[in-house]
């Protein structure tokens, strides 16, 4: 007689459910997703794909089999500001690759504004600094003061204007050195 070697059949896994970003900034964004459902114990891993399309074709492999139910791309350089992209995950076991889950869209926030120079007269420090280039997409600027026990929140300009004053009215006190700090947000991050 003949004998015949075991043969082990897989079908492709299903897409992964629930996609979603769940963090962002102007250096990362946070991908995470579900195990398909039905739940298939067969999964090796997933592979994650970065496009700047809602459509899968065309997407980047970020990363190949990757464990778990979550993924940072660090691979964002300061052009990516403002921009909005859209991440996939795709559940791959012995057979191979399933289809891609739902697209996960995320606008990157825009990158810190330039340093602020300050200028002081009578009780009051007026703030300047240079505006984040239009494809960043700025709604506003978040002015934060740091008395030297932590930043606090002073106000918020909208965009394009590129300057505050604190007063005492914003709680500033005089013969007090402060430090302050400025941060871009855009529509889409907050």
């Amino acid at each position: 007689g003949t004998m015949s070697a075991p043969v082990t059949s897989a079908l492709l896994p299903n897409a992964p459910t629930g996609a979603a970003v769940t963090a962002a900034n102007s250096d990362t964004v946070t991908r995470s997703w579900a195990t398909p459902s039905p739940a298939q114990p067969d999964i090796t891993g997933y592979n994650v794909y970065r496009s700047p399309n809602p459509a899968f074709g065309g997407a980047l492999l970020l990363g190949a089999g990757a464990p778990g139910y979550s993924y940072t791309d660090a691979t964002l350089g300061p052009s990516a500001a403002g921009s909005i992209l859209y991440y996939f995950a795709q559940s791959e076991n012995i057979a191979g690759a399933g289809p891609p889950s739902a697209a996960a869209g995320a606008m990157v926030p825009p990158n810190p504004p330039g340093t602020p120079t300050p200028a002081s007269s009578a009780g009051a420090v007026t703030l300047t600094w240079a505006a984040n280039p239009a494809a960043e997409n700025a709604a506003y600027y978040t002015v934060y003061r740091n008395p030297g026990s932590g930043f606090v929140s002073v106000g918020k300009v909208t965009s394009p204007a590129t300057s505050f004053t604190d007063t005492p009215a914003n709680g500033l006190a005089t013969g007090v050195d402060y430090s302050y700090e400025i941060t871009a947000t855009n529509l889409g991050s907050g």
